[in-house]
């Protein structure tokens, strides 16, 4: 039995047991009917409020755990989105080597899908938005670590592509670059995973 249910019985017990009290010795004048049922109408309305305190708080904890499940579905959505990162820096990565050594790079996407900068960075800050949403929701501890998954992820990229271009600068051959795009895409998928699972813990809890 949930603790709502056990005041509200709790509530009728006494509302039941007051009205014992008063209607036992109002039947006698009419006086004492009047006041008795002054009485037991004041009892009823105060056991109303309280019902109706009570049935508000349960709604407005439920209207709370419906929308935090909803915001954390639209998030994890982002999340998703963020996979993008793999496939742009493939793409880009590729097209930097194929102009720097003249030759097809041996980098290669299974995806045919085009990214280009402006995705990368618009699916990055559409999920920025998406948790400010869903902060309003989720627990302080639950926000931070979600946020905090997002910014490792936002500062590993910079990181990477910062050497990317610096090591294509230096070398005269494929293997260099390659052996360092396979360790950007590689911490990247890291950081998207533990993102994902983040996200998929606070999910179990708006629904526990």
């Amino acid at each position: 039995m949930k603790r709502s249910d056990v005041v509200l019985l709790a509530v009728f017990s006494v509302g039941f047991f007051s009205v014992g009290v008063v209607w036992r010795p109002a039947f006698g004048t009419y006086g004492n009917i009047k006041d008795g049922l002054e009485c037991v109408s004041y009892i009823a309305t105060t056991v109303a409020a309280i019902v109706a305190i009570f049935a508000l708080s349960a709604w407005k904890a439920q209207f709370k755990y419906s929308e935090k499940f909803k915001s954390i579905n639209i998030l994890n959505d982002s999340a998703v989105g963020l996979l993008i990162f793999s496939h742009y820096i493939v793409a880009m990565t590729s097209q930097c080597m194929e102009e720097k050594f003249k030759t097809p790079s041996p980098i290669r996407s299974s995806s045919k899908k085009i990214v280009d900068n402006e995705s990368l960075w618009g699916a990055l800050n559409k999920f920025k938005l998406d948790l400010a949403v869903a902060s309003l929701f989720l627990t302080k501890s639950e926000s931070s670590e979600i946020s905090a998954c997002a910014d490792r992820l936002e500062r590993a990229h910079r990181k990477w592509l910062k050497k990317f271009h610096e090591c294509l600068l230096l070398s005269e051959y494929n293997a260099e670059p390659v052996e360092l795009v396979v360790k950007w895409i590689t911490e990247i998928n890291e950081y998207l995973g533990a993102l994902q699972e983040k996200i998929s813990i606070a999910r179990k809890s708006s629904v526990a």
